[in-house]
């Protein structure tokens, strides 16, 4: 997706400023730096004569632009619902209540929204394949069989709450990688956490907002906590190797426990 490196930011500035360095074509508001010309620098850089950005990386390519599916697929679920009361999105609106007014604006402007394409959809199927290709190129360079990462290691937010803030495009809660790139995963219990440092709102520097912060108060949770998960994965088609993988793990482990406040089901041990 040779493509990809000619973004721009906010401001229209060249968003891989290396690459901009080293062609002579513009990029953006960035006039081009150098002498190569995009193809001669993409030719280059798959045979390692020339750096690729440090920025582009893996938490930069999921980063996509804004998608309009929801508009499609609710609409689409209102209509085989089959309820005589809320049948599109007007009457869906007209009936619901929102936890908060910014959730009731969000869903009058999807309702408002006719025009459904959008980059971000297309740029995600092109980066499934390019990805799905990584993962797969990694993997078997290494001889592995399976990839196990933390998926929720901190407490999710409370609705309308703050949230940990984002650090080098990486957010709090890791991204779903492998729903974009189409590969298996299969989510486990690890165990639980009883250390919380509950993120706090912040009034911004020009004063006109407030921001998410970390905490730094350290709060001791009552036993057992809240539950932490692993993440299991590998490459297309690779299910039955994760299901594997991922049993062995609970077995060994046990960490699946019922919480305290709900017993077992009618005939369950």
């Amino acid at each position: 997706m040779p493509e990809y490196l000619f973004k721009t930011n906010s401001t229209g500035e060249a968003e891989f400023p290396l690459f901009a360095s080293r062609i002579n074509v513009n990029v953006g508001k960035t006039p081009g730096g150098g002498t190569l010309s995009p193809a001669e620098y993409m030719a280059r850089a798959a045979e390692g004569l020339e750096p690729f950005p440090p920025n582009l990386n893996l938490r930069r390519i999921t980063n996509f632009p804004r998608t309009s599916s929801f508009r499609f697929h609710l609409s689409q679920y209102l209509l085989r619902r089959g309820d005589a009361k809320v049948k599109d999105w007007t009457t869906l609106n007209a009936n619901a209540t929102y936890y908060s007014g910014d959730k009731l604006a969000a869903f009058i402007n999807w309702q408002n929204l006719n025009d459904i394409r959008s980059d971000g959809l297309t740029e995600r199927i092109k980066m499934r394949e390019v990805m799905q290709r990584v993962v797969l190129k990694v993997m078997r360079e290494n001889n592995l069989d399976v990839l196990v990462n933390p998926l929720t290691t901190i407490p999710i937010p409370k609705i309308g709450g703050p949230v940990e803030p984002e650090i080098n495009s990486r957010p709090s809660n890791r991204y779903a990688f492998t729903a974009d790139a189409g590969i298996p995963e299969i989510v486990v219990p690890a165990g639980f956490n009883r250390v919380v440092y509950e993120p706090k709102f912040a009034l911004s520097s020009d004063t006109r907002s407030y921001r998410s912060v970390s905490g730094t108060e350290r709060i001791l949770l009552d036993a057992p906590g809240l539950p932490i998960s692993l993440s299991f994965w590998a490459g297309p088609g690779e299910e039955s190797t994760i299901l594997k993988a991922a049993s062995a793990y609970e077995a060994v482990t046990k960490h699946r426990r019922p919480p305290a406040a709900f017993g077992p089901l009618p005939g369950e041990p």
